[in-house]
């Protein structure tokens, strides 16, 4: 739900990439005062967006070839 959300136009204008960023910037300045399952989960937010990132730039490719 979280990688959802970072990802739409709504919250990231420029894409997934935009919302792994600010992602990664909340986790490492944050990152003391969070509980370790809130942790797991922005970590598990973090891969699904990276994961999504790397889908979207291969359909890319295979589309302009």
């Amino acid at each position: 739900m979280i990688a959802r959300e970072l990802a739409s136009k709504r919250v990231s204008p420029k894409g997934p990439v935009s919302g792994l960023r600010m992602l990664t910037y909340f986790i490492n300045r944050g990152g003391k005062g969070l509980s370790a399952s809130r942790r797991r989960s922005l970590e598990r937010a973090k891969e699904l967006l990276s994961e999504r990132i790397h889908r979207d730039k291969s359909n890319r490719k295979k589309k302009a070839a």
